[in-house]
């Protein structure tokens, strides 16, 4: 898994979500997850805002529910996947994709 810095931890809303302030253009989905130091602190639950400098609502898990306050103003990371080097790619050429005429 690779991180990939999203922004700080600006506050709690009042439904108990994080807001954090990405630090610039965000290409991100629902449900992606969050981090905090490389521990998981809930998912992406809804992307508002500017285009250059977007909010993100991240739902935070219920037993870090207490904590939240204590994540204000911290740098808050997303988990992307890792990129397939050139060898894990498939092929045009292969046979598993190939179509078959009748």
């Amino acid at each position: 898994m690779v991180e990939k810095r999203l922004g700080i931890a600006a506050h709690v809303s009042s439904q108990g979500n994080l807001i954090v302030r990405c630090d610039g253009p965000v290409n991100i989905k629902a449900n992606d997850a969050v981090l905090l130091r490389e521990k998981r602190i809930g998912s992406i639950y809804d992307v508002f805002g500017p285009i250059g400098k977007p909010y993100v609502s991240v739902k935070i898990f219920d037993d870090l529910r207490a904590q939240a306050k204590a994540l204000i103003n911290k740098p808050v990371y997303v988990a992307g996947k890792r990129e397939k080097d050139e060898s894990q790619k498939r092929s045009k050429n292969d046979r598993r994709y190939k179509t078959r005429s009748y």
